[in-house]
């Protein structure tokens, strides 16, 4: 009955795939990033007070969220330390939204795992209702990724990893 419930519920809504089905691939920008889930994320776009293209996307599985956010600088730096530092400010600025209340403090400098001029951090929150999150951030100057699995606690840290280094930057990137 319950097998029942699920297929008609997905047939009507698309809500449920298979816990083994392949993630999907997503755009995270209009420059052509990209991220993969299992299930579609809701994505909104808009653009900030200082011309910056802001995409956000993220989706629920089984009380765990994982999300993205990519600003695209209208002002973009070529510097990678004051890009990595402007990232830094961008992170710290995702606190009130998030309500995050506590940070294990930053793991920054990282070197990405395909893009030699991308720099990275990683860092772990935990919002005001107790819940822990991992988080991962990429610049090149242009772009600021910021990608995130809400609720660790409950999921597996390959699935979490594979999430959050699903995030690739476009192949060929314009700095305008």
């Amino acid at each position: 009955m319950e097998n029942l419930l699920q297929r008609l519920t997905s047939a009507l809504f698309g809500a449920f795939q298979s816990p083994s089905a392949a993630p999907r691939t997503f755009a995270a920008c209009t420059r052509g990033s990209r991220i993969s889930f299992n299930r579609s994320p809701f994505v909104h776009h808009f653009y900030n007070e200082e011309g910056d293209e802001v995409y956000t996307g993220q989706s629920l599985e089984n009380k765990v969220t994982y999300g993205f956010i990519t600003c695209h600088l209208a002002k973009p730096l070529s510097d990678l330390m004051l890009a990595e530092q402007r990232l830094f400010l961008f992170l710290e600025s995702l606190h009130p939204h998030f309500e995050i209340e506590c940070t294990t403090g930053l793991d920054h400098g990282l070197s990405h795992p395909v893009n030699p001029d991308v720099v990275g951090m990683t860092e772990y929150w935990q919002d005001a209702k107790g819940y822990d999150w991992k988080v991962q951030a990429w610049t090149d100057g242009s772009l600021m990724a910021v990608t995130y699995v809400r609720n660790i606690n409950i999921t597996d840290f390959r699935k979490q990893d594979a999430f959050l280094d699903s995030f690739a930057f476009p192949s060929v990137r314009n700095l305008v």
